[in-house]
C-alpha cells in the first residue's frame, strides 16, 4: 500500500505514553503512517504497522465469533433500493423486523 499523503509528527505522540497523555499525532489524525521523516523512534512508534508488515493474528489479537446480521453498508444499499414512497423509518423497520428474520 502506498500513498502521497505526507504528515510529520514530532515523535512524542506515537508511543503508548504519548497516547495516554492525550498528545495529538499529526500522522495518526491525518490517517497516515509515520515514516522516516517523522521525529519518532521507529522501535517505539505505534503508527507504523503496515510498513513493518505487522498484522493482527487470529487467536492472539482477534477472536472469531459466530454472529448474524448485516453490516451498515448493506443496510444502506437496501434502503436505497426500496421504494422512495416509503419513509426511512418504514424502510428500517422492514429490514430489521422482516428481512433479517426471513433470511436467518
Amino acid at each position: 500500500m502506498w500513498t502521497n499523503k505526507k504528515r510529520t509528527c514530532k515523535g512524542d505522540c506515537c508511543t503508548p505514553e504519548g497516547k495516554e497523555a492525550g498528545i495529538e499525532c499529526a500522522c495518526f489524525d491525518g490517517k497516515a503512517e509515520c515514516d522516516e521523516d517523522c521525529g519518532c523512534d521507529p522501535t517505539k512508534c505505534k503508527n507504523r504497522q503496515m510498513s513493518l508488515r505487522q498484522s493482527l493474528k487470529l487467536g492472539d489479537d482477534v477472536e472469531e465469533r459466530i454472529s448474524w446480521g448485516i453490516d451498515i453498508c448493506t443496510a444502506l444499499n437496501l434502503i436505497c433500493v426500496l421504494p422512495m414512497s416509503l419513509g426511512n423509518t418504514c424502510k428500517s423497520d422492514f429490514i430489521e423486523d422482516k428481512l433479517i428474520f426471513a433470511i436467518q
